[in-house]
């Protein structure tokens, strides 16, 4: 098939922007914007590239944002699943929860495989190496803790995690 593409008009001063946007509903439930390459049976999928331009100044950001609620029970949020690597490759990257946990997991195993393992490390150095801190959040009536557990076994043989320090 052809191509589509759209793009705002070239200026001296400052470009146009673009927005794609479903409408707002007032009864019921709005529509869904889906971003999405076609599947190939002989070769690869298309890949989807969201970026920003280079700036002499101030580079734009990206940000992935999901609308609040009113219900408490709302599942609102943003979800990055992958059946391959994730990676971010930034300057800083910063996640933050404004209200609710964090959660960082990967997912349960089938009952013949191990699960995936969760690595938190800094970065190598010519000169210093990266710190990485964990630490716990204040507050007013007392500051939050710090856990670190290893995993325990399911099976009647089967043995706990093991915890290891390194210096």
């Amino acid at each position: 098939g052809g191509s589509v593409e759209i793009s705002s008009g070239l200026s001296g001063d400052k470009s146009g922007g673009v927005t794609i946007s479903t409408a707002d509903a007032v009864s019921s439930s709005s529509g869904s914007l889906n971003l999405q390459t076609g599947s190939s049976i002989g070769g690869s999928s298309g890949a989807v590239l969201i970026s920003t331009g280079d700036a002499e100044e101030n580079a734009g950001s990206i940000i992935l944002s999901s609308g609040s609620s009113g219900a408490n029970d709302a599942n609102a949020g943003v979800s990055v699943r992958t059946t391959g690597a994730f990676k971010t490759v930034s300057r800083d990257v910063e996640m933050l929860a404004s209200s609710g946990d964090m959660i960082l997991h990967t997912v349960v195993s089938d009952a013949s495989s191990e699960s995936n393992s969760i690595s938190i490390r800094g970065g190598d150095s010519a000169v210093e190496g990266a710190n990485v801190v964990l630490s716990s959040g204040d507050g007013t009536s007392g500051g939050g803790k710090v856990e670190i557990a290893a995993g325990g076994g399911a099976g009647e043989d089967s043995i706990g995690g093991a915890l290891s320090f390194a210096s």
